[in-house]
């Protein structure tokens, strides 16, 4: 942006008090500090008046030498547009001077959401989102799925998502300018059963114990009995012993090895049901790949029979389970 000088001279002589100037910056951004360089003659000291056109305050002082002068606004411009900003220039003797400026003030960058990519947030789970660019302060919402996520805040660079209910959702972040950007689509994907040494009983019930935390032996016993770890999954889910969803089998019922159910020869049964006796669940297994979003990943297998266990990021064979 160049600013174009126009000077008007309305009172006095010229030989008096020279014509004022005032400058700015080529380039105005709406929301940045602006610099403009002011300059006059006449008998000191000066009062001066700026106008800047869009409806702001106007900025009044006075000046001892006004030869060369830097004034800033502070916060710059709140509206896109051009504006004629006007300046005033009194000096000791009473003479007064007026010229103008025109000044195109230009949309702030744009913003981004980070990550920009699709993104999954096990429920319960969280994920950290930022915003570049822009002019803060920042408003965030949720603008899809709002049942299935929700902000801990809703102001900030930062905002953390929390993932309510399985499905999808996105968000947005507007700046103060109106700038907008939305997240792809984020999808809240059930809990997968996790190894530890301990699970939480309510929260997370034990299904097996395990000799470690990966490529394990497995026993049907809960609380771990002899063994150093426990497989903890979604209180969603509870043992059956009538094999409503069939999970895995096993060559023993203690230090064993794992197939998964169904296939081989393989007779210890670890089944589950839906903890809610209104629904029912199912389980499948696939041998590449993820399970779905609205699936539970139970275990990974080395194999599909004769194998050894691990966390559902460990082996290619996984068991997936819906209710």
């Amino acid at each position: 942006m160049t600013a174009k000088l126009r000077t008007a001279d309305l009172f006095g002589s010229p030989d008096t008090i020279p014509s004022p100037k005032i400058t700015g910056p080529e380039r105005v951004i709406a929301g940045q500090d602006v610099t403009f360089d002011i300059q006059a003659g006449g008998c000191n000291p000066y009062t001066y008046i700026i106008d800047f056109g869009d409806g702001s305050p106007v900025a009044e002082g006075n000046q001892s030498v006004l030869n060369s002068f830097a004034y800033t606004k502070s916060g710059g411009y709140s509206s896109i547009g051009q504006f004629i900003l006007i300046l005033s220039v009194i000096d000791d003797g009473g003479d007064s001077r007026i010229t103008s400026t025109t000044i195109d003030v230009e949309p702030p960058e744009e913003i981004f959401i980070s990550p920009s990519t699709e993104i999954q947030v096990p429920i319960g789970g969280t994920s950290l989102f930022t915003v570049a660019g822009g002019t803060a302060p920042y408003s965030w919402s949720v603008v899809e799925g709002i049942g299935n996520c929700t902000l801990l805040s809703n102001a900030g660079q930062q905002v953390t998502l929390n993932g309510v209910n399985i499905g999808t959702c996105r968000i947005s972040v507007r700046d103060s300018f109106g700038a907008v950007d939305y997240s792809e689509r984020i999808t809240v994907s059930s809990r997968p059963c996790e190894i530890k040494t301990s699970c939480d009983i309510i929260a997370e019930p034990c299904f097996l114990s395990l000799s470690g935390l990966t490529d394990a032996h497995t026993s049907v016993s809960c609380p771990k009995a002899g063994f150093g770890y426990e497989l903890c999954c979604p209180n969603s889910y509870t043992i059956d012993p009538g094999c409503q969803a069939g999970v895995i089998s096993l060559s023993d019922s203690i230090d064993a090895h794992t197939s998964v159910y169904n296939v081989g020869s393989f007779n210890t049964d670890v089944c589950v049901k839906a903890a809610n006796p209104t629904k029912t669940a199912s389980c499948r297994y696939i041998t590449s790949g993820n399970c779905n979003y609205d699936e539970t990943c139970f275990v990974s297998l080395t194999n599909t029979t004769d194998a050894h266990i691990g966390g559902c990021s460990d082996y290619s064979t996984k068991v997936c389970c819906k209710v």
